[in-house]
């Protein structure tokens, strides 16, 4: 039997961590209590296993922690941008 949905439905869960966070941020435009070191880590982790999804030919790991990063990656430059305009 094949389980591949599952590594599908866990990552399309996972990706959208992130998702809720972006949408507040843009709405209040405030940053204040999101820790930049939480979303720094999370780019870096999923980034790397998405690499080892891309070494190991592994579709969902590639996809969805991929997208992950990518949205970490846009509540890190938010934080910053944010940041700036606040001072």
């Amino acid at each position: 039997m094949n389980f591949e949905w599952i590594g599908y439905l866990a990552g399309a869960l996972s990706m959208f961590v992130s998702v809720p966070q972006i949408f507040k941020t843009v709405k209040t435009r405030r940053m204040r209590d999101v820790s930049l070191l939480t979303f720094l880590i999370n780019f870096t982790q999923t980034g790397l296993w998405c690499l080892y999804g891309v070494l190991n030919g592994i579709l969902p790991l590639m996809i969805f922690t991929g997208l992950n990063s990518l949205f970490s990656l846009i509540v890190v430059i938010l934080k910053l941008v944010l940041r700036e305009e606040t001072k």
